[in-house]
C-alpha cells in the first residue's frame, strides 16, 4: 500500500475531518449499512474504501 497518498486524501473525504463531528462527504454508504448484520460506521466503510483504491 502507498500509505502517503492515502494519508494525504483523507481529510478532502470527510466533513469535519479531525473532530469527533466528522462525516463521510458522501452518502453512498448509507444503504450498506442498513444492511450490515455487524455494527459498523460510515466513517469506518469509507476508510475501508479508500483504503482499497492503494
Amino acid at each position: 500500500m502507498n500509505i502517503r497518498p492515502f494519508l494525504e486524501k483523507l481529510p478532502s473525504l470527510y466533513t469535519d475531518w479531525g473532530t469527533n463531528a466528522m462525516q463521510p462527504k458522501t452518502d453512498a454508504f448509507g444503504e450498506i449499512l442498513k444492511q450490515l448484520k455487524q455494527p459498523t460506521t460510515a466513517n469506518f466503510l469509507q476508510l475501508l474504501s479508500s483504503a482499497a483504491e492503494y
